[in-house]
């Protein structure tokens, strides 16, 4: 059996789609980063939106593509409509 290494480690990737459900929707998607780039998926079910972030910068979720995905969070799936 072939297990690919990157950098002397044994890489255990597989695929999962996030459910994120802390929003005022369904947002679906993945995450991920790897030795210097970070990149997400989101698709934001209810208004037909789909965000894609990629970033040369792997800060494990604390700046950065992680602050761009939250705003885009925040942008559209907590709008408030309007009176």
């Amino acid at each position: 059996m072939y297990e690919p290494k990157v950098k002397g480690y044994n890489t255990n990737l597989g695929y999962g789609m996030d459910i994120d459900l802390r929003y005022n929707q369904t947002i679906q998607g993945h995450s991920g980063g790897w030795y210097g780039v970070r990149g997400e998926l989101m698709d934001f079910m209810k208004d037909n939106y789909t965000v894609v972030i990629l970033s040369n910068i792997d800060d494990n979720g604390k700046t950065g593509a992680s602050a761009v995905t939250n705003f885009f969070k925040e942008l559209i799936a907590e709008k408030q409509t309007e009176k």
